[in-house]
């Protein structure tokens, strides 16, 4: 279920899955809010990364149907530490974030601190934040890649 954006993969599973082998302690929860989908169709799935395994080795991910406004909350249990989100809208509920010509989505998509990219995903330096033990509150706009 891996889609190319940009040069990066974004395909998503439902559910929370930690990569593999990792076994840690988390002391951080970052509690998302992602909006900017049609009210109650499909779902959207997000993705949280370390610098080392930004857009390629995500460090866990979820995915919740879309509600009546047309948005999700989802939560990551983490360690303390730098991260990132990557995001999109699985309209159509297939499990993939489709794509046209040259990789650019046809779903919205969004990046942690709502980052945008030119030609693929957002750099991390822009798209970066700090999960501090306890609660980290992020929110996400989507948007059309177009």
């Amino acid at each position: 279920m891996m889609v190319r954006y940009g040069g990066r993969q974004l395909g998503m599973a439902l559910g929370v899955a930690l990569t593999a082998g990792s076994v840690w302690a988390s002391d951080a929860r970052v509690e998302l809010t992602v909006s900017g989908a049609d009210a109650a169709k499909g779902s959207i799935r997000a993705r949280i990364f370390t610098a080392n395994g930004y857009m390629d080795d995500p460090t866990a991910e979820t995915a919740a149907s879309v509600d009546d406004s047309g948005a999700v909350r989802l939560v990551f249990e983490v360690p303390a530490g730098e991260y990132a989100i990557a995001s999109f809208w699985d309209e159509n509920d297939n499990g993939e974030l489709d794509t046209r010509i040259f990789g650019i989505p046809k779903e919205r998509v969004g990046m942690s601190n709502n980052a945008k990219g030119r030609m693929g995903p957002a750099k991390w330096k822009d798209a970066k934040f700090n999960a501090e033990a306890g609660t980290t509150t992020m929110a996400i706009d989507l948007v059309d890649a177009t």
